[in-house]
């Protein structure tokens, strides 16, 4: 408009209804829907936008007339509009993505009782734990990156039906409304099409598998807003045991769903039932010195969950926890645990590996808890926390701001399976903050069938002793498997056939009863 005004060329001028204008078509896309819904202005954007083509239209017929002082005044009414709406737009988006994963459930929430049907899916990179494992994170990212930029470059030909956001790890969440599974089906194509283009491009990414699901969901479908994350786990998990791409397009696929999500909520209700009524109870497993099984040098302590008479061991509930963010509050009972045996524990040890989760070491009370007790009731136990190297690492700066300022040491877990800078162990060697390479039991596991991982239990055991740390390995289960590993180097050793994990109490009359106390 302001060109076709300063080169006096008004039949330039663009005249357009609102409903004529691109605008307004983007306004019916999923994306502008879900954007402005959360703050529930759609129709405000509406009414403003429909009022600056009015403007607009007034503007041109003032200038058609000449009427230029009018003109001016409603040429600043439109500047002053659009830049409204721009602004508005702005703030929508900013508030949209400062959590675009809550937005895109709410959405999802608000949208499935005005469908008749409509169909959520995901897209999991399936094999992205191995390629952080085997690989390493940056390489992980690139094909994260690369799966982004492929979904989005579909998503620009299918906007008008789909939206999607990038959830959690190697997950992409997306949602149809408005569709039949046979453009889903064409989506999911365009998909696999250009991502193999890509890695064409690309031939130093790794092998890596996008698995494909989708179900349909239709009223009387309900979820809280809150639970509707459940439909993508639900997803994940049938994905795991499924060909993909998969379908659960029947009624009888969606009540599956909700059968499992009804379930799934029982057993996480259950889980938080046991945690709040302090159903945790700490098992110890012993680290011995490799050339004499019967010389525990340590206990590592280990979480269980009462339940009636048996005890659930931590890796059936420790994933969930994490992701429901209840891990905090597991690693602080397990320390109230400990804090209970303060009186029998230093009877039969005087160190302790405690696996502390990450997640929990930013909550400042968990902290504060924590070293009041070292140098409270557990003073005289060295109390060493285990991290995995990946952890470690993600958090480096946290981690040296706890030995500089609190003192704690801690060990470096799972070490051999993820990806680690040397140099950065190193450097935390050299400054005291880690004492303890553990190195993975799958090494020990494997080591039989591999030459090579004998090797790398070889060079991993020097490196060990040439920064000046201790070594230990996990999953020692037989005789054999202990000489072998005694002769690679090896100071420590943790399996079954050092000792199973048992309560504190079994281990004291264990030590008792050999004459150890």
């Amino acid at each position: 408009m302001r060109k076709a005004i300063l080169e006096e060329r008004i039949e330039a001028f663009p005249v357009e209804s609102d409903k004529a204008c691109a605008f307004s078509d983007a306004l019916d896309f999923p994306e502008s829907k879900m954007v402005c819904n959360e703050l529930n202005i759609c129709e405000y954007i509406r009414t403003t936008h429909q009022r600056l083509h009015e403007l607009a239209s007034t503007l041109f017929y003032l200038m058609t007339r000449k009427h230029y002082k009018s003109a001016y005044i409603i040429y600043n009414e439109v500047r002053e509009f659009s830049e409204r709406l721009l602004n508005l737009i702005g703030v929508l988006y900013f508030n949209a993505h400062i959590d675009r994963v809550q937005t895109f459930k709410n959405y999802i929430h608000h949208r499935i009782p005005e469908l008749e049907h409509s169909f959520i899916a995901v897209l999991d990179i399936h094999s992205m734990k191995q390629i952080n494992t085997f690989y390493n994170p940056k390489l992980g990212d690139r094909v994260i990156a690369l799966v982004e930029h492929t979904l989005n470059t579909v998503y620009r030909e299918h906007q008008r039906t789909m939206i999607y956001t990038k959830g959690v790890g190697g997950d992409f969440y997306l949602y149809f409304e408005e569709s039949g599974i046979e453009e889903i089906e064409e989506v999911f194509r365009d998909i696999e099409r250009e991502m193999q283009n890509r890695i064409a491009d690309d031939p130093s990414l790794p092998v890596f598998n996008l698995k494909k699901g989708v179900i349909a969901v239709s009223p009387p479908f309900s979820l809280d807003k809150e639970d509707i994350r459940s439909v993508f786990i639900y997803l994940k998990e049938r994905l795991k045991n499924a060909d993909s791409p998969l379908f659960l397009i029947s009624k009888r696929d969606q009540e599956e769903m909700l059968h499992w999500i009804n379930n799934h909520y029982a057993h996480i209700t259950h889980l938080k039932q046991l945690l709040d009524e302090d159903h945790v109870e700490i098992f110890l497993q012993p680290i011995s010195r490799i050339h004499n099984p019967d010389n525990i040098h340590a206990f590592e302590v280990l979480a269980r969950i009462r339940e009636k008479e048996d005890y659930i061991p931590a890796g059936s509930f420790i994933d969930l926890l994490i992701d429901l963010q209840l891990i905090h509050r597991l690693d602080r009972l397990i320390l109230d645990r400990i804090v209970h045996y303060r009186d029998v524990i230093p009877l039969f040890t005087s160190k302790l590996f405690i696996n502390v989760s990450a997640h929990t070491l930013l909550y400042k009370e968990y902290v504060q808890e924590l070293i009041d007790a070292i140098r409270g009731p557990l003073v005289g136990t060295e109390i060493i926390l285990e991290l995995t190297e990946q952890v470690l690492l993600d958090n480096l700066g946290l981690i040296v701001k706890l030995h500089e300022e609190h003192g704690l040491i801690f060990a470096i877990d799972d070490f051999g399976t993820g990806y680690s800078s040397l140099q950065t162990v190193i450097n935390l060697a050299e400054k005291g903050i880690i004492q303890y390479l553990k190195f993975d039991g799958s090494l020990t596991q494997s080591m039989e069938e591999s030459k090579s991982t004998k090797r790398i239990i070889q060079i991993a055991s020097k490196m060990s002793h040439s920064l000046g740390l201790e070594s230990i390995i996990e999953c020692v289960e037989t005789e054999k498997q202990r000489r072998e590993l005694q002769e690679y180097g090896i100071e420590y050793a943790q399996g079954y056939f050092i000792g199973r994990p048992q309560s504190v109490e079994a281990w004291h009359m264990i030590r008792k009863e050999k004459g150890y106390l």
